[in-house]
């Protein structure tokens, strides 16, 4: 189950990878990062601390806020505009 999983995982992070913007690609480490809390405190059978929630939910608004500016259309610069217009 363990190899299964893992292998899994390594080929969604190439796929995800390949297709994302760079920075975005990035924000799957935090990801990754707030998982293994939730993990480790379902393993310890307890809640987070004050701390470490705000820590977590400042992870993910950052996530949240990254993943915001990018499906946000962009309007063309005016250097893009200026070399179609002398092509």
């Amino acid at each position: 189950m363990g190899l299964a999983g893992s292998w899994f995982a390594t080929w969604c992070w190439a796929v995800a990878s390949r297709r994302l913007p760079l920075a975005l690609a990035a924000q799957l480490i935090v990801a990754e990062t707030v998982f293994g809390l939730a993990y480790g405190f379902m393993f310890e059978g307890r809640l987070p601390s004050p701390t470490e929630a705000i820590g977590a939910t400042m992870q993910v608004a950052g996530v949240c806020s990254a993943i915001a500016v990018f499906s946000k259309p962009r309007a063309p610069s005016s250097l893009s505009q200026k070399s179609v217009a002398q092509v």
